[in-house]
């Protein structure tokens, strides 16, 4: 009987990796060169479609005449030709050295060349990093998301700066952002500001950097359309209408200003006279008319509330889903404090076909009169997508606020349903 002998696992697999990495840009055995921008970096065929199916294709088809050619010319990014060499030394040595600045460009080459391990790694690196809160990462990865459609990095990024944005402002890196993140920032209606006068002057900072004043009339026309000039109170659009007459008059500030004081004004006569409140919604139904989440201590105030609705099932499916909460909102106004006491209670329908129907019901105290009240219904995505101009002279009104929306097109995967209802002080 032969004695079974032990099995085991031998070798230093460290001397192997080590051995293996020293071929990374090794003339000995190279059997390609490729050509990056003013670089040549010695390659061997095998480590590199053994990783890559695109690197495959490039350097084995028959098709492809770089299969064919000891030298093969790669046309990348400036962004991606300075980090190419890690890009290359991954293939080498399973890991690359991974930084802020150098994240993203990693991530579009393994992107482009289908490297899922360098893929995975860096997106866990830069998830990692988003994870922590820190908006610096997310001011500098967002306009890589933008200009190369990753929208799930997109949603992440705006998504830390949002309530940053006070910081964000001040910070050196909103001067050197492109012109398609500062419009894409300021169409967020979630951002959080002191007030929208603040983001006025930061705009206005940016434009003014001397690299950009050769087009300073085109910037504004692309940004002004985003600032909500309508949010500002009768101070900050004076201060603005000084501001522009430095400017010769640009005309998207000019219709700025002008729709702001119809605004004003449209609010302020309704007020009084009882004006239809659904005539007032469909005058003010554009996004530029929606407050952000500003944190001053006069003008738009927020109170935002989260409710679990029921999403349709079957077929013959109906469900009533009520809703109350009470607030109390205190506001600063002639130097005075004013405590605002509410109730509101919303009612929501949800029919066989999947629309969804909703009504708000607001109760606000005698002994204070109300000035103006709004609620917001947000998208998926916290977004505001509906918003509705309620004039409140009596005591108790109703909105029809959602009606004939889809319930899959506002309630969020938790089952929850966004509302925003806010006061303004009309100075």
């Amino acid at each position: 009987m032969t004695a079974k002998i032990p099995e085991g696992i031998v070798g230093d697999l460290r001397d192997f990796s080590r051995s293996f990495a020293a071929l990374f840009n090794n003339p000995e055995l190279s059997d390609v060169v490729l050509a990056v921008g003013e670089q040549r970096f010695y390659a061997h065929k095998l480590i590199l479609t053994s990783q890559s199916d695109v690197f495959r294709t490039m350097l084995t088809s028959s098709l492809w005449d770089a299969a064919q050619q000891p030298e093969v010319q790669l046309h990348e990014s400036v962004e991606c030709e300075r980090v190419f060499e890690n890009f290359l030394r991954f293939f080498y040595q399973g890991q690359v050295n991974c930084t802020f600045e150098t994240a993203m460009p990693l991530l579009l080459l393994a992107d482009k060349y289908n490297v899922n391990a360098l893929k995975v790694a860096c997106d866990n690196f830069m998830t990692t990093q988003l994870g922590r809160g820190e908006y610096a990462p997310a001011l500098q990865w967002l306009p890589y998301s933008i200009a190369f459609r990753l929208e799930s990095l997109r949603v992440k990024c705006v998504d830390i700066i949002v309530p940053n944005m006070s910081a964000v402002l001040t910070s050196s890196t909103w001067l050197q952002l492109p012109l398609d993140c500062i419009v894409h920032v300021l169409q967020s209606s979630r951002l959080a500001v002191e007030n929208e006068y603040m983001l006025f002057e930061a705009v206005m900072r940016w434009v003014q950097q001397e690299n950009r004043k050769h087009q300073l009339q085109d910037l504004l026309n692309s940004i002004l359309p985003e600032i909500r000039f309508s949010q500002m109170t009768a101070g900050h659009l004076w201060l603005v209408e000084q501001i522009s007459l430095r400017f010769g008059g640009n005309v998207k500030l000019t219709e700025g200003l002008q729709e702001a004081h119809k605004y004003r004004s449209l609010v302020a006569y309704a007020e009084e006279e009882g004006m239809d409140k659904l005539e007032i919604s469909q005058t003010f139904s554009a996004r530029r008319f929606f407050p952000r989440e500003y944190t001053a201590s006069s003008g738009e105030a927020w109170e935002w509330l989260d409710w679990s609705m029921p999403c349709p099932g079957a077929p013959d499916y109906a469900a009533l889903n009520t809703a109350q909460q009470g607030f109390r909102k205190q506001k600063f106004m002639s130097n005075s404090h004013l405590t605002r006491v509410g109730q509101w209670q919303v009612t929501f329908i949800a029919q066989r076909d999947g629309s969804l129907s909703a009504s708000m019901y607001c109760t606000q105290n005698r002994t204070i009169r109300p000035t103006l009240m709004r609620f917001v219904v947000c998208d998926k995505q916290g977004e505001p997508s509906y918003i509705i101009h309620k004039v409140s002279a009596v005591d108790v009104t109703v909105a029809n606020v959602v009606s004939g929306k889809k319930a899959q097109e506002i309630v969020n995967e938790e089952g929850k349903l966004r509302i925003g209802v806010f006061v303004r002080d009309l100075e």
